[in-house]
């Protein structure tokens, strides 16, 4: 099922801000456009895949899983697109069992994102980097870009 697939919300609009979107056991649901903000999204037992076609914004309180799947890209398929994940709430806000609010919480399920191969994958910072700084110093090359 397509998130942008009025098909997916059966008699329902689309999810708008401030919903709570459930993704049922066996169900996959491939998110293929922006998300509204959303309260969150709970899996249970079903499958959230990331589209590698565009650029993705999904905007949630949390991102829960319990068991099923959480997939962006794969290591023969590499994620190719910016995916971007931004969370909401605060310290008086409602709260997930055991996850909190504001992340992604993974309970028996498998969590896989994979995006293009980068080397060296980690390296140290050369020098200090002081508030207002807009650039800083590696200690080795490495071949990330620019937003990453």
């Amino acid at each position: 099922m397509k998130w942008s697939d009025s098909r997916t919300w059966g008699v329902d609009l689309p999810p708008v801000d401030g919903n709570l979107v459930y993704v049922p056991p066996g169900m996959t649901l491939l998110i293929d456009q922006n998300t509204p903000q959303l309260a969150g999204i709970a899996v249970q037992n079903g499958t959230l895949i990331f589209s590698n076609d565009t650029d993705l914004v999904v905007k949630a309180g949390f991102i829960t899983l319990i068991g099923g799947r959480f997939l962006a890209g794969t290591e023969a398929d590499p994620y190719h697109r910016q995916l971007t994940f931004i969370m909401y709430g605060n310290y008086y806000g409602s709260q997930q069992p055991m996850f909190g609010n504001k992340g992604i919480g993974c309970m028996e399920c498998k969590f896989s994102m994979y995006g293009i191969p980068r080397n060296p994958t980690w390296t140290t910072i050369a020098a200090t980097i002081n508030p207002g700084d807009t650039t800083f110093t590696v200690s080795q090359d490495v071949d990330w870009q620019v937003g990453e």
